[in-house]
């Protein structure tokens, strides 16, 4: 296992610049977990993570290159790592990256990507960030694209971490939705619209109960 091979860091860098997206992917987790076993290579490793962000074109490997910037760097570079993200020409990249971004200071970021990419795969993963973040003015928009087929499951699921109390009414129609989705439950079985509305429905009143019990 690789884990239990002595680290070489010219390998590794050799490996992230290898044209096989499998060799690339396996040297950025190699070195992410050197970075948090050993503080004296953080200085090399930065160097490393600053390059791949400006060069690689993997969502996966791109977004641990920004993970690392801001570990070793701190919050302002990190930051700004995390913005070239959210503005790359990239789809993928760009939508990955919404994926793994749920802290509420970007949420003005994610929200002006609404308006300035068209891409579907982004627009899910601005759902999905946003649901996290639970920031009380996005509400409407969850909404909104509740009402886009395209976006419903999305919608529902953002809605459903989001918790909030006053979605019940706009999911209750979607309860016997049959539509079928791409994923599947733990047995295998073929989900459906009306699952996942159900399951929100009853994780928000759940989150609510709890929320009032504590305030109370």
């Amino acid at each position: 296992m690789w884990w239990r091979t002595k680290f070489n860091l010219e390998e590794v860098k050799r490996d992230l610049n290898a044209n096989t997206l499998h060799v690339r992917q396996m040297a950025m987790q190699k070195l992410m977990q050197k970075v948090k076993e050993d503080r004296a290579i953080h200085p090399e490793a930065l160097q490393i993570f600053r390059t791949m962000l400006d060069v690689e074109q993997d969502p996966w490997t791109i977004v641990q290159a920004a993970t690392g910037i801001a570990g070793i760097a701190g919050p302002v570079e990190g930051r700004n790592a995390w913005l070239q993200l959210l503005h790359h020409p990239l789809a993928q990249i760009v939508a990955h990256a919404t994926y793994s971004t749920t802290d509420p200071a970007y949420y003005s970021a994610l929200m002006d990507l609404l308006k300035q990419r068209p891409e579907s795969s982004i627009h899910r993963g601005v759902l999905y960030g946003i649901g996290w973040m639970k920031v009380p003015e996005s509400f409407p928009m969850l909404i909104e694209h509740l009402a886009l087929p395209e976006f419903r499951e999305d919608a529902i699921r953002a809605l459903e971490v989001f918790g909030d109390i006053r979605a019940i009414p706009y999911l209750e129609p979607f309860q016997n939705d049959d539509t079928e989705l791409a994923q599947r439950d733990e047995r295998g079985a073929v989900l459906r619209v009306g699952d996942i509305a159900g399951a929100a429905i009853r994780q928000i009143r759940v989150s609510h109960l709890r929320t009032t019990s504590k305030a109370q």
